[in-house]
């Protein structure tokens, strides 16, 4: 959605992503706007680009997913790599204090009327990983409780028809020195970093944060 948004602005968009079907998605949106977006399937460790970019955008807790720190440094070359002189690279992160503090070893669930999700977290402090188990239910289009054949489905209290989906995900928390630290090793310069929800510093409570670095000319 980002992407086509900037490319509604008039950017020249390359778009970058490990999954099939998350690209798939994102075709089918490239199609209903009709924008000249370029979609590439890369792994973000060791992505390459047509050309070089002013500027590169990382959302949804992209870097969270990079569970080494060896994996963080190889995908800031690649970010330097990418960039023309002075161009900036912006990203947000979820921190340690969010995952240790906020979300893990809890049980969160949420109902959304035609959908529902249940996620269990799971905190491991030595690594900063948090593993969480998703089960998203869907409220299946047109679909009665009597048609239900699977064990993947579940009656909605109306009898409609909820289809269920099953994720693990792990992520790790890092804290904004190891970032820096990681970017400047790539030869990036360290701009600035905000708290995403108050727009202020990044502080011991902040659980969202946005940075962004710069390749030097």
């Amino acid at each position: 959605k980002l992407t086509e948004l900037l490319a509604a602005r008039g950017y020249d968009m390359i778009g970058i992503d490990l999954s099939e079907d998350m690209l798939a998605i994102a075709q089918e949106r490239k199609l209903e706007s009709g924008s000249n977006i370029l979609y590439t399937l890369q792994d973000m460790r060791d992505f390459e680009l047509y050309g070089a970019a002013g500027a590169m955008v990382s959302v949804g807790d992209s870097i969270n997913y990079l569970l080494e720190e060896e994996d963080l440094e190889a995908m800031f070359r690649c970010v330097a790599r990418g960039l023309l002189p002075g161009g900036v690279f912006v990203f947000d992160f979820k921190t340690i204090h969010l995952y240790r503090d906020e979300i893990g070893d809890r049980t969160i669930a949420e109902d959304r009327g035609d959908c529902a999700f249940i996620w269990d977290n799971y905190y491991d402090p030595e690594t900063c990983i948090n593993e969480y188990d998703l089960a998203v239910f869907v409220r299946a289009e047109g679909g009665k409780a009597d048609e239900a054949d699977g064990a993947d489905r579940a009656d909605g209290a109306d009898g409609a028809l909820f289809r269920r989906f099953d994720e693990t995900h792990r992520q790790r928390g890092y804290a904004p020195d190891q970032l820096r630290a990681a970017a400047e090793k790539a030869g990036l310069a360290w701009i600035a970093m905000q708290d995403v929800d108050s727009g202020g510093d990044v502080g011991a409570q902040t659980e969202r944060a946005m940075a962004a670095v710069r390749k030097p000319f």
